[in-house]
């Protein structure tokens, strides 16, 4: 059986978005990786609490929620992807670490310097936004590098759908359906 995935690229305005941006040059700065078209639920890497930059850690919000909720002009690009139930299961597997023992896992503040030298650095449970979801992911999809090492704008690469692309407060998942 088919099953859909759902990488979220988003462009906010926070002070750490806007650094990454002009680094990269690119639009996106944050990933996310939502398993249904609602989008109520994802997981990422980014801020435990929506208002302060730190402590950052792995994360479960929606696109109506947590960060989302505050900053609903934020503009998100969703991605979509077909995978097989093995992929699906293997997913849920490399997600549930994360998601029974959240506090457990760090945002990789000290793996940001080499990323952006496209030197990889592992830390054991330390991961940045885009590094994550390429890790839940990596057995999905064929990265051209290390999970360690992927950006944002890697995921286009991946040949994924676009379905959406526009304000995170008016994704709306009903006109998705026939």
């Amino acid at each position: 059986m088919e099953h859909k995935i759902y990488v979220i690229l988003s462009k906010s305005n926070t002070l750490m978005a806007k650094a990454v941006r002009l680094y990269t040059r690119k639009t996106y700065s944050h990933t996310s990786l939502a398993l249904d078209i609602s989008l109520s639920t994802f997981y990422s890497f980014g801020r435990r609490n929506p208002r302060f930059m730190l402590p950052g850690g792995f994360i479960i919000e929606g696109v109506k929620s947590g960060f989302f909720k505050l900053h609903p002009k934020t503009q998100i690009c969703v991605l979509e992807a077909s995978i097989t139930d093995k992929q699906l299961e293997d997913i849920k597997q490399r997600l549930k670490p994360f998601i029974d023992n959240p506090l457990k896992y760090k945002y990789n503040i000290l793996g940001i310097i080499p990323t952006m030298l496209g030197i990889s650095y592992k830390r054991k449970k330390h991961f940045l936004c885009s590094t994550f979801v390429a890790y839940i992911l990596y057995n999905c999809f064929k990265f051209k590098k290390d999970y360690t090492l992927v950006y944002p704008e890697d995921f286009f690469k991946l040949g994924l759908k676009k379905i959406y692309e526009g304000d995170a407060q008016s994704y709306d998942k009903s006109k998705f359906f026939c």
